[in-house]
């Protein structure tokens, strides 16, 4: 039978090719496979949560299931704020195109009243 801390090493090497995948798939703009991904990772965090909340576990884990834990968390908080920086950037970008919109909305009554003035068979070419 396996240990809890034999446990942990093991879901953690699940958790870090998950990650991989995870973090190629948002390099490629795939976000709604990353999520998928991000869905198949949670129960594996929670459980390693919850074995880290036994006594003394902390304690049976090799210095390199630690630091392998510790470069993970580090991978995860870069990937985190890369997305909350594009996360920021697209909404820059949709309340650009929002504006853009409300200021079309505002010309085409104008547009459309001065079209009106001329005869419907009237065109630039003809009125030269």
């Amino acid at each position: 039978m396996e240990t809890p801390a034999q446990t942990v090493t093991r879901l953690l090497q699940a958790l870090e090719e998950l990650s991989g995948t995870e973090h190629s798939l948002l390099g490629a703009g795939a976000y709604h496979d990353a999520h998928v991904i991000q869905e198949r990772e949670l129960p594996i965090v929670t459980k390693i949560a919850e074995l880290l909340a036994q006594p003394n576990l902390l304690a049976q884990l090799s210095p390199e299931t630690i630091a392998r834990a510790r470069q993970l968390i580090k991978a995860q908080t870069q990937q985190l704020d890369q997305l909350t920086r594009s996360m920021h950037e697209t909404r820059a970008q949709i309340d650009a195109i929002n504006a853009a919109e409300k200021r079309v909305k505002k010309l085409t009554p104008t547009y459309r009243q001065s079209s009106g003035d001329l005869p419907p068979s009237s065109s630039f070419a003809a009125q030269v």
